[in-house]
């Protein structure tokens, strides 16, 4: 028997995609059930790994280089493109800040929103977001995936405290652990700075909507599920969740159900020309449906949510 096969008993979806579900939500209930919050990632293609901006855009300068590198070169190197690419974004885009993101933090969620290079790495407390992402612009033959991770659970690993790392501003704040030594301006050279699970200060739309919660991403090239000599995965706190080619037309009806599109997680003009575009690609994927000798498929190719 086809376990992609839809049935009576499985509603819209497949039987593949409600199993799916049910592996995911077993292991957000195991994560509460260890006084732990679980966090989503979605990823388009499930080659992909937990790696920062920063670290890919780094990764691809040294990895061109035909001379040897020291641990400590690479490092370093690390620094320098972090610092130059935050000093110059703030001095260029200091006229287009609001008053909230006119300060260090505030500055950097601004970067990772237009994907310039830094060390956070983006999660959702939401799993529909994820799932939104994990679907974004996905090709109907690619496996996707999901990654979820027990954060409190991740900092008793990384930085052998439990909790999670509240972001403030300003380094006066009391606080048991300080997130300066993540942020460019005030990076610390240390080689064995940890990854470390955090909570920021919300400073535009786009996070408050999507929920959003970071790993600020350490000093290691290595990406966060072999971190740790990949404790993170062989202790249970981080799982990475396959979604085959065969649940692409669930996600589809999933986010659809949800109300969940571009518009709702990119509350801005951008998101609303992209709801647009994905509206005009779905009439046309439906019409070829219908008129498959009248109707060409190639829009049903990257540009779906």
């Amino acid at each position: 028997m086809n376990t992609a096969t839809h049935t009576l008993s499985s509603g819209p979806f497949s039987t593949t995609f409600l199993t799916l579900l049910r592996d995911i939500q077993t292991t957000a209930d195991a994560f509460l059930a260890r006084g732990s919050y679980p966090w989503y990632r979605g990823h388009r293609s499930a080659d992909w790994t937990l790696t920062s901006t920063l670290h890919r855009h780094a990764l691809v300068y040294l990895n061109a280089l035909k001379v040897s590198q020291t641990d400590d070169d690479r490092m370093q190197y690390l620094l320098g493109v972090e610092k130059e690419a935050y000093y110059r974004f703030r001095r260029e885009a200091w006229p287009y800040l609001s008053a909230a993101e006119r300060t260090d933090w505030g500055i950097l969620n601004a970067m990772q929103h237009f994907s310039l290079p830094t060390r956070l790495l983006d999660w959702t407390q939401s799993f529909a977001c994820a799932l939104f992402f994990a679907q974004r612009r996905r090709n109907h033959d690619e496996t996707a995936a999901i990654w979820i991770v027990s954060s409190e659970e991740m900092n008793e690993i990384t930085v052998g405290r439990r909790g999670l790392l509240s972001i403030r501003e300003g380094n006066d704040v009391p606080q048991t652990m300080q997130a300066a030594a993540w942020h460019p301006a005030y990076a610390s050279s240390a080689s064995n700075l940890p990854s470390v699970a955090a909570i920021p200060i919300f400073t535009n739309p786009r996070m408050t909507v999507q929920q959003s919660a970071f790993t600020l991403m350490g000093n290691s090239f290595m990406p966060l599920e072999m971190q740790n000599s990949g404790a993170l995965l062989s202790k249970g706190v981080l799982r990475k969740i396959t979604l085959a080619p065969d649940t692409y037309e669930d996600a589809n009806v999933f986010l659809a159900l949800a109300g969940a599109g571009p518009s709702t997680y990119f509350p801005d003009l951008a998101g609303l020309a992209e709801d647009h575009e994905c509206r005009t690609i779905a009439n046309l994927r439906f019409a070829h449906k219908q008129y498959p000798g009248v109707i060409d498929d190639t829009t049903s190719q990257s540009k779906d949510v």
